[in-house]
């Protein structure tokens, strides 16, 4: 049902983050069925587990698709390189000031890809000049950005460049290892104890949000809240679950 809900929201809202997030989401979720079920399930089951997952990523290729001639994305390829070179378009630093670079075609670039990446490329700068951050906050970016070109602008679009210009190279890398870290542990502990619903939880949402943290700034404000909460409480849960069915266990491995 739950399902269900989400495929609707995602049909109704066309969001195209939203879409490859719940699609790398699938995948996960069936390549983890079939690596906790090996030896259990029969070689049909196993084919008609791949041939979901290409009907997940052919779904949501259309998606995407559909999301992206809706909002005008079709120019993607062409406003790449133009939202790349930074030094010679600066619509980035103040569209109205500068003006929308125009397309081989005379079109107007599109605005999100271009923002998106031309912020993506000086945040990478930026991380090569201050390797060790400029300082933690919600805003990092911008205060960058700030004292480079004295522009105001607010986030990267990316949670995790976010980070590592906020904290630098080895900030980033311990964030990393902790998500990487509670991965291993819903996955452990469900290889262990199977079924276990609460890891699957805590696979799903520290999935979700590793991948829309590549996306966009969700490493700040109540979003991380929520992932710092979901996390916790589902982590305890999951060794609770474990102890409750094997008590002789106590220990978690």
């Amino acid at each position: 049902g739950a399902l269900g809900l989400t495929v609707i929201s995602v049909f109704a809202e066309l969001t195209r983050n939203a879409i490859i997030t719940l699609v790398f989401m699938l995948l996960a979720l069936s390549v983890l069925y079939q690596l906790i079920q090996r030896g259990r399930l029969k070689t049909s089951t196993h084919i008609a587990l791949v041939a979901a997952m290409l009907l997940v990523v052919l779904g949501g290729v259309g998606l995407i698709s559909i999301a992206r001639e809706s909002s005008g994305l079709d120019n993607l390829i062409d406003t790449a390189p133009i939202a790349w070179d930074t030094e010679h378009y600066k619509a980035w630093q103040d569209g109205e000031r500068y003006g929308w670079p125009k397309l081989p075609d005379g079109e107007t670039v599109d605005i999100s890809s271009y923002l998106r990446i031309a912020w993506f490329k000086e945040g990478l700068l930026l991380v090569r000049d201050h390797p060790l951050g400029i300082g933690y906050g919600r805003s990092a970016f911008g205060h960058g950005i700030k004292a480079k070109y004295d522009v105001k602008l607010g986030h990267s679009h990316s949670g995790l460049l976010d980070i590592m210009i906020g904290i630098g190279i080895p900030g980033a890398l311990l964030w990393v290892a902790f998500v990487v870290s509670l991965v291993y542990l819903a996955y452990r502990r469900l290889h262990l104890h199977a079924p276990n619903y609460a890891a699957v939880l805590l696979f799903l949402v520290v999935l979700d949000y590793g991948i829309r943290m590549l996306l966009d700034s969700i490493q700040r404000d109540h979003i991380m809240q929520q992932f710092i909460f979901l996390v916790g409480l589902a982590a305890v849960t999951m060794v609770c679950d474990a102890k409750v069915r094997n008590p002789r266990k106590n220990k978690f491995k």
